[in-house]
């Protein structure tokens, strides 16, 4: 509420406020949490649609102009996102994605990698990244598994497998800051469970482990390897145009 606060300030002193301050104020407002765009851009075209009017018309039609545009963009933006999204409503303990790869959503990062049946069951027990020696017969067999999804063409185990391998990445450098692994001060929020983000949590205090920044590069390598696979790249595409888009 800071930025809105700030923003309805320099709408109605926008002849003493340079007018790329306020552009820089409207996306940060529009970019400072999902849950409150909404209200976030009708406080921003109510503020302009009330400007003065004793400023030049050009000035105020400019001002109306560029926050029509970043709210545009802004809702564009979220759809497309949401359209992205990881869905979190269907009851995968029941579901047998192997043989349903269409209710498969690849989502944002490693969303649902504890989910998805019978992938996380098949590469779970390989997932360890303890000490880089660890790390590394870890993400190989991980990656072996890569390899066997990709040779059955089952895009859903090569993104799965693409998921742990990035998880444990994403894992040894949150233990690499923080040696009890606890990024956040606080529990997970009871309707957040099983997503991750701050959602609202201060972030813990740094506590260094080297050993897991190296455990972290091994994972990262085999990422980049999966990321820039042609096979990977063409059958994701294909698996968003076939099941993900709307």
């Amino acid at each position: 509420m800071e930025d809105i606060n700030a923003g309805k300030f320099f709408c109605r002193d926008i002849k003493i406020s340079p007018l790329f301050r306020l552009e820089s104020l409207l996306r940060r407002a529009l970019r400072s949490g999902a849950a409150t765009r909404r209200s976030q851009a009708k406080v921003l075209q109510s503020s302009f649609n009330n400007l003065p009017g004793a400023l030049r018309p050009e000035t105020t039609e400019r001002c109306k102009q560029l926050a029509f545009n970043l709210i545009v963009r802004n809702k564009k933006r979220m759809t497309k996102q949401a359209s992205m999204d990881f869905d979190y409503s269907l009851n995968y303990a029941e579901l047998d994605l192997r043989a349903h790869p269409e209710l498969y959503r690849v989502g944002r990062g490693e969303q649902g990698v504890l989910l998805v049946e019978p992938y996380k069951s098949e590469i779970l027990p390989s997932w360890r990244f303890k000490t880089p020696d660890v790390a590394h017969e870890s993400a190989a067999k991980i990656y072996a598994l890569y390899l066997q999804y990709r040779d059955a063409e089952d895009f859903v185990g090569m993104d799965m497998a693409r998921k742990f391998i990035q998880m444990g990445w994403t894992r040894s450098l949150r233990y690499f800051n923080h040696k009890s692994g606890k990024k956040y001060v606080g529990a997970v929020p009871a309707n957040r469970k099983g997503q991750s983000g701050a959602w609202g949590r201060e972030i813990a205090p740094f506590e260094r482990d080297y050993e897991k920044l190296e455990s972290s590069k091994i994972f990262k390598k085999y990422l980049d390897t999966i990321r820039a696979d042609p096979h990977y790249v063409s059958l994701k595409e294909k698996h968003r145009e076939l099941h993900e888009s709307k």
